[in-house]
């Protein structure tokens, strides 16, 4: 907001005042500062909840109540014995939309040049002045917040101004010239047969201010605020009537500024004729009311403020005390709840002048919390092993969830975009991952162990549906090359051993490994980690697809864990105790078909097995000279403990016996020749 200093001393005393400070301390800091036909121009920040700051008199009444000087309010016109409006009607079809609607037939109006006072304070608002009717309307929108708009009286077809919403297929020139195709989420301004004018945002071009014409329609009206911003991003048009009518604005301005234009008018024109106003609304605006409790509000502030200070500073805010009630004027309609009393008070009060003190909290006790526990734990021990977590926005592109996906169906589109980048809820962390390897990559940061523990949004059966996941990728060197190493790159084995051990400090118990099929991953090296028939997370190798479209040269591996599922299966680990007797170790070089998975053998194995411990471990696999070339040798040790006594080599021997008979069943396994 803008605010000459010239136009504002109009209104209060600002002389030995630092402005710059007060202003601050109110919320509103001075982001800069420049000179405009010698006048000292301000450019405050104003949050998007006080649309009255959006105004000279509001900033006034701010310096009022934080300084105590009196407010002048400027001069409106007082209607004596003007005559109504004939022959011409105002519908409002819809007050949801439009609370209140006024327009005002003025008469002998002569579209003249402004004089240069009021061309002094246009310009200083950034405005270029354009001629007297619309200089003042613009003026008066500086003044008041009230956006004002003229519409030549002859130029309105049918007599007649209806405020509803646009049928599809409307078009309207605006006045940039640009034409603009309409549909029923826009409400418009219209004649009897068609739009002349986007409400709340800007004006048609057949319908302005046009050299010639001497009768005009003044308008003034309070709109829906959600539905004003809805339209303006929509068609991409932001005015400063837009700006302030979708931050609220104030519903009894609707007729200050009518009145305060109508003067100025009267002022600058004595020959103008003004008739009575068609003010059509559906009621009058409930006022907030607020309890009033002075002990909530000390101990709120920490401070010892008396009553008569925190009612003076209520009614400086133009508050009306009533009792032990605050009722809260329409122009800030922020104020809902005691604590906005409170926060209102400290900043007009000074935060500075309440002392600073030590809180010492009473004693509290987190609620136990497993999901995070389990998270920390997690997160601590991948951190421990080199991994670096990171937090991505949880939004991707519709381009990216093409690549996995040909059917967006299942995926969830956000209402409102911020761009079209960022256009759908990720149903995974992985693709936001692939950015971060991405943007490292780019800065020469090639070998990369990244993790996040984030969210994943599907739709399924008109359910949608969240999901955490742990998602952990690593792609380039495991090892850099040393004088007494060789660098390594990272394959599906480092992916696959980072699961297992988190699966492992999860005390999770068995699991099996399945070949799968994921969209994420390449055909060939893509596996699932299943307990109890429930699939807990999908490893392996990026797709060849995602990673071209990410333009990355090595390749990347990757674990998906539905973290919601792993929860099911988390156990507490309890401390087993080494065993004191000795283990009994074999070695088994069973010869199998080529295509058979250590998966399968090793559920035989164990299933087999009726000793108190056992222990499986695939330490070769071998293709060649005395294998047929349809078959391979896998080397399999066996450690096998009695726990609680020696075993003998009977015992040991008829579990050997029976795992050889199972394989050669069932898979037609059998021992390599030596």
């Amino acid at each position: 907001m803008r605010v000459s200093l010239e136009w504002l001393a109009e209104y209060i005393d600002i002389r030995e005042l630092d402005l710059p400070l007060i202003l601050e301390e109110c919320g509103f800091p001075v982001e800069s500062t420049e000179d405009v036909d010698g006048d000292t121009v301000y450019d405050i920040e104003v949050t998007a909840n006080r649309p009255d700051i959006l105004s000279m008199i509001g900033v006034a009444k701010e310096i009022k109540a934080k300084t105590g000087r009196n407010l002048k309010l400027p001069n409106i016109y007082l209607f004596e014995n003007e005559k109504p409006i004939k022959d011409f009607k105002i519908q409002i079809h819809n007050y949801n939309d439009t609370p209140r609607y006024m327009g005002c037939k003025i008469e002998n109006v002569d579209v003249q040049e402004s004089p240069e006072w009021l061309k002094r304070r246009i310009r200083s608002y950034g405005l270029n002045p354009k001629n007297l009717l619309i200089d003042l309307t613009n003026y008066v929108t500086v003044e008041t917040g009230q956006p004002l708009h003229a519409f030549s009286y002859s130029l309105i077809r049918g007599n007649e101004i209806n405020i509803r919403r646009a049928e599809k297929g409307e078009t309207i020139k605006i006045l940039s010239g640009e034409e603009k195709e309409l549909d029923n989420d826009i409400l418009v301004i219209a004649d009897k047969f068609k739009p002349i004018a986007i409400a709340g945002v800007i004006g048609g071009e057949e319908s302005g201010v046009k050299k010639g014409s001497d009768t005009f329609i003044i308008e003034s009206a309070y709109f829906n605020p959600i539905l004003i911003r809805k339209v303006s991003k929509k068609l991409n048009i932001k005015t400063d009537a837009s700006f302030r009518f979708e931050r609220g604005g104030c519903y009894s301005m609707t007729e200050f500024g009518l009145l305060r234009f109508l003067y100025l008018l009267k002022t600058s024109m004595p020959d103008v004729k003004i008739f009575i106003p068609i003010d059509i609304k559906n009621s009058i605006i409930k006022q907030n009311t607020i309890d009033l409790d002075f002990d909530f509000i000390r101990k709120r502030l920490g401070t010892d403020i008396s009553n008569e200070e925190i009612i003076s500073i209520i009614k400086g805010l133009d508050f009306i005390v009533d009792g032990n009630r605050v009722i809260i004027p329409d122009f800030r309609r922020d104020i809902r709840f005691p604590v906005d009393i409170v926060e209102e008070i400290g900043r007009i009060f000074g935060y500075s002048k309440i002392k600073e003190r030590i809180f010492i909290p009473e004693g509290c006790y987190a609620k136990h919390n497993n999901f995070y526990n389990q998270y920390r734990k997690i997160r601590d021990y991948l951190i421990g092993l080199g991994y670096y977590e990171v937090a991505t926005l949880g939004l991707v592109s519709k381009m990216e969830l093409d690549i996995i996906s040909s059917s967006n169906k299942k995926f969830i589109k956000i209402a409102n975009p911020i761009n079209r980048n960022l256009e759908y809820l990720t149903p995974s962390p992985i693709i936001n991952l692939m950015k971060v390897i991405k943007n490292n990559i780019v800065k020469r940061n090639t070998d990369l162990k990244i993790f996040e523990i984030g969210k994943g949004f599907i739709k399924e059966d008109n359910r949608y549906i969240e999901n955490d996941y742990l998602s952990l990728l690593i792609t380039g060197n495991d090892l850099d090359k040393r004088w007494y190493n060789q660098a390594r790159k990272v394959d599906i084995f480092d992916i696959k051993g980072i699961m297992e051990y988190i699966l492992n400090i999860s005390g999770t118990g068995e699991f099996n490994i399945i070949k799968d099929k994921s969209n994420y991953f390449d055909t060939d090296q893509c596996i699932a980690y299943i307990i109890n028939r429930q699939k807990i997370a999908v490893a392996g190798k990026i797709s060849k697809d995602l990673k071209d479209y990410y333009k990355l040269e090595n390749d990347v591996y990757c674990i998906n864990i539905d973290f919601n599922r792993l929860m099911n299966y988390i156990k507490y680990k309890s401390y087993r105790k080494p065993g004191v007797y000795p283990s009994v170790y074999r070695d088994l070089a069973l010869v199998v078909d080529v295509d058979l998975e250590y998966n399968d053998l090793l559920q035989i194995i164990t299933s087999c097995n009726s000793l108190p411990f056992i222990n499986v471990r695939l330490f070769d696999i071998y293709k060649g000279k005395q294998v047929p070339d349809d078959k391979k040798s896998m080397a399999i040790n066996l450690e096998f403990n009695g726990t609680t006594r020696t075993l003998t080599d009977k015992e040991v021997e008829e579990v050997i016996d029976r795992i050889l008979d199972s394989v050669k069943e069932k898979y037609g396994a059998y021992l390599r020749e030596k």
